[in-house]
């Protein structure tokens, strides 16, 4: 009713105004119309000053009153605006609790509509619809591309990448920010139990119901080395915190550690043989050089003399793979070596080789 009462108000005052300039034209065609008699035009102009006078008093009374009526146009104008931002607030809290009241409802887009809701206006039901949207956990990314059941997941060192194994016999490089598939190891042949990174992310580990462990370069997903010799489906499979060694777990109710490096592992293979390539062997298989395969072949027998220097060497090695070369590794008695050598038989039980 008071807006309705300023409104009118202001018309008048309009009228007013428009009557006073109506006033001050008859006034100045009154001195247009004026004859040259110098007595009658001096009292045609005052009495059109007069006139005039009147007009632009009445015009300043319109022009005070419409002064006076905007700021209450103003607020009435920001009343009708706050009760919209308050309907759209009510109407975001709604629509948030709808998501949230069902089983599978998108948490964080709930949140969101909250946020909304409350920057819109300030409500009590918006305000319970964010925290309530705010407790329940959020999904933060989803990784989608596996036709069977994930098995087992991993992060990068970095948190950068994300790596799964599934029962779909492949594991899978993923993007931990984007969601975004980056790469499939694929070379198992049958399903993936686990799957682990490399203390230094450059590898990948996954363990099969193929009884197999499997290596993997992460950045190319070729296959580096697989570990076989279980019985049984390989479960669980993780590498030493220096990287260097991995171990598998089995269904055949055994634990098995291996060199992860493949120069480790030749390494380790040195120690087992007591001979290098013969001549012929060489021949036979095209080997033009006649570079020792392990380095306790070096040099090559060349004469009776330094036969038994190079048997003895060798089974050094194979009793202690990791004594530099050339030093006494034989338990002395006395000043004067031990007789007693392990028989290789001993050392394969002593290792739990068989």
């Amino acid at each position: 009713m008071f807006a309705v009462g300023a409104s009118l108000v202001g018309v008048g005052a309009t009228n007013t105004a428009n009557l006073a300039g109506t006033q001050v034209a008859d006034a100045n065609s009154a001195l247009t119309a004026v004859p040259p008699t110098l007595t009658e035009v001096g009292a045609q102009v005052v009495a059109a000053q007069e006139r005039a006078d009147s007009a632009n008093t009445q015009v300043a009374d319109a022009n005070t009153q419409l002064a006076g009526v905007d700021p209450t146009l103003t607020a009435v104008s920001e009343a009708v605006r706050q009760g919209e931002d308050r309907i759209e607030s009510l109407r975001l809290a709604a629509e948030a609790v709808n998501i949230l009241n069902e089983q599978s409802g998108n948490s964080e887009t709930a949140t969101l509509l909250g946020i909304r809701a409350l920057r819109t206006a300030y409500t009590t039901q918006a305000d319970a619809a964010l925290v309530r949207a705010v407790d329940r956990p959020h999904t933060r990314q989803t990784f989608s591309g596996h036709t069977n059941y994930v098995t087992s997941v991993a992060f990068s060192p970095d948190g950068r990448f994300v790596l799964t194994g599934s029962l779909d016999d492949t594991a899978r490089l993923w993007d931990a920010a984007s969601g975004d598939e980056v790469r499939i190891f694929s070379g198992h042949t049958s399903l993936v139990t686990s799957a682990a990174f490399s203390p230094d992310g450059h590898f990948v580990l996954t363990g099969s119901q193929d009884t197999t462990a499997r290596l993997w370069d992460a950045a190319s997903g070729d296959e580096v080395r697989i570990f076989s010799g279980h019985n049984g489906s390989v479960e669980s499979v993780a590498f030493s915190p220096d990287g260097r060694f991995v171990l598998t777990g089995s269904q055949d109710i055994t634990a098995r550690l291996w060199d992860a490096a493949y120069r480790d592992f030749t390494a380790y293979a040195c120690t087992r043989v007591f001979r290098d390539l013969m001549p012929e062997e060489r021949t036979q298989f095209g080997i033009a050089d006649d570079a020792p395969t392990c380095p306790q072949f070096a040099p090559l027998v060349t004469s009776p003399q330094n036969a038994d220097a190079l048997v003895e060497s060798a089974l050094l090695a194979l009793l202690n793979p990791h004594a530099k070369p050339g030093a006494n590794q034989y338990p002395s008695t006395n000043g004067r070596r031990s007789r007693g050598i392990r028989t290789v038989q001993e050392h394969k039980f002593i290792t739990g080789s068989r």
